[in-house]
């Protein structure tokens, strides 16, 4: 997937050796495909964490 917008962050040394072992391990091609598919993940179980708090709250009888 070609890359549509650079960014530069800044990563302590735990995260660029999670980040190499992922890519080395084969897991990821490259560094950019691991904060890829990191940041996928956390939108995922951002949304689920909201529509767990809307089903919460539609569930509530006291609302």
């Amino acid at each position: 997937m070609p890359a549509k917008h650079t960014l530069h962050v800044v990563l302590t040394e735990t995260l660029v050796k999670y980040v190499r072992d992922k890519v080395v391990a084969g897991h990821h091609l490259t560094a950019s495909d691991v904060i890829r598919h990191s940041l996928h993940k956390l939108m995922q179980r951002d949304d689920l964490q909201k529509l767990m708090v809307d089903a919460g709250r539609r569930a509530d009888p006291n609302e």
